[in-house]
């Protein structure tokens, strides 16, 4: 994993405010207490990656709507390649 802990909670926090920032115009994540939601979604999507093979290079996020599970799991694993 590249970058320090405190750069990805950085990056990951920065993400979850343009998610919240765009939830009331375009419906991202539940508008029924989106924060809590999008904590929630942030970590089953961090959690998923103790799932993937240890060999893994590349991951494809298909259809991933306001970027879960991909960006995430992208910033927590800078050393996988994300499409």
């Amino acid at each position: 994993m590249s970058g320090s802990t405190s750069d990805i909670d950085v990056k990951i926090n920065k993400y979850k405010e343009h998610v919240l920032k765009w939830n009331d115009k375009i419906s991202l994540v539940s508008r029924k207490d989106p924060e809590r939601v999008l904590d929630r979604l942030v970590s089953d999507s961090i959690q998923a990656l103790n799932y993937l093979p240890e060999d893994i290079k590349n991951v494809v996020d298909i259809g991933s709507g306001s970027g879960l599970p991909g960006i995430p799991q992208a910033l927590q694993r800078q050393d996988l390649g994300f499409t």
